[in-house]
């Protein structure tokens, strides 16, 4: 409780460095012993109270109880939104219009800012005068393409016509040279056969007139078949070459035609590749740039900064920044000889300036472990930490102060660091109040092992129970002395 006082008394930077040097002497307790033990004194003094002392039995006592004992590292930030989303541009002409200011609420779709677009508006205008000049002189080079393929399949179809009926023509020439040979073929055995029945039928009669005038007759038809059927004869080979000529022209003519039509094709193909490529890539650009005259909020969120107003052309890619305030984290620092201690998701206790009679809840999300740039006297680090029971007195830009907890254990049994000695041999213990029956008091020594520490209390294992008094400070304590115990002292006079 009077350590707890004078902390009290104390000036914030004063708190924090008595706090820190506690932390340092803590390992060495004869220092820090020393230290409450002259504080005490001064304290007592300058309130009148009688301090007494070890020499007349006179001592301390601290009522043990099962609690909690953490250590914290203390940080101080600010509060940011969760996502802050920086809005760019690149257009080089004035704000016409702003329609925020820092710390206007946003919604996503919301127009936040218009440039002056009529230089884009011109471009585009002339732009789209020359794309329909040369849209148009491309579609008519396209439509004499389709006539030329038309022509071309037209061409093809005639000109097959007429190379089938050379074909049909020759065909029919050859099979009627075939019939005809065949004919004079047949009758010409069947001549050959009579004559040489009449040449029988002559040598046999007595009287052969008759069968001599049919022997002219069939002798002379002989001559005639016989003549026709070589000149016949001589010519298949040329009807047959006819017909092989004939379909020969047809499958050129067919070739050439396919020829011709596959050009026609490729031309009419390549006019959907004859595009005005190099102007659509600038209406395109210049269409972007029509568009990003119109900025829009792309989330919902809160303006928390600006660099453009009205009539100004932005002198940097980032005209303003939108946080999302639906979730809302802390830029927190922590001095460099704590920065070691803290890791991602340790528990923080957190309080805001503003509001400091409430306490919210969070924990550590990111640790960066580069050294901050802004930090001057002492080298600082940036710590990100959740607001996890944040509710509207939560603000953007609030300043904060943190206890980050690096340790903590329940349920143990903790003393002020000058209740614990030790012999020559190492060995800790501690002096418990035991009360007599005629009401005084009898000091017990206790064997215990010292544990976890903070900077007022030291965790202690042993034969040690709650609810007992364990005297401090233990100079002059010896096992079996009778003291009087002065003022009894809670683990809420020193805190954590």
């Amino acid at each position: 409780m009077l350590l707890k006082l004078f902390i009290e008394a104390c000036t914030f930077s004063e708190k924090i460095n008595c706090i820190e040097w506690c932390k340092m002497k803590r390992n060495n307790r004869k220092y820090l012993c020393a230290a409450l033990a002259g504080l005490t004194l001064i304290l007592l003094t300058g309130c009148g109270t009688d301090t007494g002392s070890a020499s007349s039995g006179a001592y301390n006592a601290y009522l043990t109880q099962r609690a909690e004992l953490q250590n914290t590292v203390t940080a101080s930030g600010t509060v940011e939104g969760s996502d802050a989303f920086s809005i760019t541009s690149d257009l080089l002409t004035k704000v016409t219009k702003l329609n925020v200011s820092v710390g206007s609420a946003v919604k996503a779709g919301d127009i936040l800012c218009e440039f002056d677009q009529s230089d884009f508006q011109r471009q585009i205008d002339t732009l789209t005068q020359e794309m329909e000049l040369t849209n148009s002189r491309m579609q008519a080079e396209h439509g004499a393409h389709l006539r030329d393929l038309s022509l071309a399949q037209n061409q093809k179809e005639i000109s097959l016509r007429i190379a089938q009926r050379e074909i049909d023509e020759a065909v029919s020439k050859r099979d009627y040279a075939r019939g005809r040979y065949q004919q004079l073929g047949a009758r010409k055995q069947e001549l050959e056969s009579q004559i040489a029945s009449l040449n029988g039928e002559i040598a046999a009669a007595e009287d052969a007139s008759a069968q001599m005038l049919s022997l002219e007759r069939a002798e002379k038809e002989l001559a005639t078949v016989s003549a026709d059927y070589t000149q016949i004869e001589s010519s298949l080979v040329s009807y047959d070459n006819a017909v092989v000529n004939a379909e020969d022209k047809y499958s050129r003519i067919e070739l050439e035609c396919d020829y011709a039509i596959e050009a026609a094709y490729d031309a009419v193909n390549a006019d959907a590749y004859q595009k005005d490529t190099a102007s659509q890539l600038k209406m395109d650009e210049l269409q972007n740039k029509l568009k990003e005259c119109t900025v829009v909020a792309p989330r919902d969120g809160i303006i928390t900064s600006l660099s453009v107003k009205e009539g100004s052309i932005p002198t940097t890619d980032s005209i303003m920044t939108i946080a999302d305030d639906s979730s809302l984290v802390i830029n927190a620092t922590v001095y460099e000889n704590d920065i070691l201690k803290v890791f991602e998701g340790q528990n923080c206790e957190i309080s805001m300036i503003a509001n400091a009679g409430k306490n919210y809840d969070g924990k550590i999300l990111s640790v960066v472990k580069i050294r901050d740039d802004k930090s001057t006297d002492s080298a600082m680090y940036s710590v990100r930490i959740s607001i996890d029971n944040s509710d509207d007195a939560v603000i953007i830009g609030m300043s904060t102060q943190i206890n980050i907890i690096t340790e903590r254990k329940s349920d143990i049994i903790a003393v002020p660091y000058e209740a614990i000695g030790s012999d020559e041999n190492g060995s800790e213990y501690v002096f418990v109040g035991v009360k007599e029956s005629d009401g005084t008091y009898t000091a017990k020594r206790r064997s215990v092992e010292s544990g976890m520490e903070t900077s007022y209390l030291s965790e202690i294992s042993g034969d040690v129970e709650a609810g007992e008094k364990v005297l401090f400070p233990t100079e002059g304590l010896a096992d079996g002395d009778k003291i009087i115990i002065k003022d009894v002292f809670s683990a809420d006079s020193f805190g954590n």
